[in-house]
């Protein structure tokens, strides 16, 4: 803006610096009181063609490519303008869809912790019961004699037989390993290392 305000000055300051010129000039080239006779034979003088406003032709020519100058700026102005809405409004979408994923990974991660805690207690809930199961099953089987017991155990899992053989306690557990086959009693004590009996009678 500041420059079309500075270029329309410079046309009008120019205008007037050509009228003035002319004035002045056609003053010097004609006295006071004087007529001129034009005659048959005199020549034709021949002067550049002014416009309107005193200004010769390569002059008007400048002042049309300032003004196409002028308006080719504006356009570029306004196409950046736009250019700078548009980005202001994909800004605005991107910052809007960023807060909604937010949103949705808080969602998500809060009913993942949920089930998380589900999961824990569930799986608590689940290791209550096989150490009440097993702690009934140690019961039983120590009021049974050792022979009678071994069978027993022997037909059970792995961890639930060492679950049992961990209730009884060392004596009670000894008793009835030496009834088992070689092999089991042997499988039996090798995961029965990793924790260690409880004392019995």
């Amino acid at each position: 803006m500041r420059v079309a305000t500075v270029i329309g000055v410079f046309i009008v300051g120019l205008c007037l610096t050509s009228m003035a010129a002319a004035q002045e000039m056609k003053g010097a080239l004609r006295p006071t009181g004087a007529r001129i006779v034009e005659t048959p034979d005199a020549p034709v003088r021949t002067t550049a063609k002014r416009t309107r406003c005193g200004l010769s032709a390569q002059e008007e020519l400048l002042v049309t490519e300032l003004r196409g100058a002028l308006n080719r700026l504006e356009q570029r102005r306004a196409e950046i303008r736009a250019r700078e809405a548009a980005l202001k409004a994909l800004e605005t979408q991107v910052m809007a869809e960023i807060v909604r994923l937010q949103q949705i990974q808080a969602a998500v991660g809060q009913r993942l912790d949920q089930t998380d805690v589900k999961a824990d207690e569930a799986t608590v809930q689940r290791e209550s019961e096989r150490r009440k199961r097993i702690t009934q099953l140690a019961g039983i089987l120590k009021k049974m004699k050792p022979a009678a017991a071994a069978p027993i155990i022997a037909q059970q899992s792995d961890d639930v037989s060492v679950g049992v053989l961990e209730t009884l306690g060392e004596r009670p557990a000894a008793l009835i390993m030496a009834q088992l086959p070689p092999n089991v009693s042997a499988r039996l004590a090798r995961k029965l290392v990793a924790q260690p009996l409880s004392k019995g009678e």
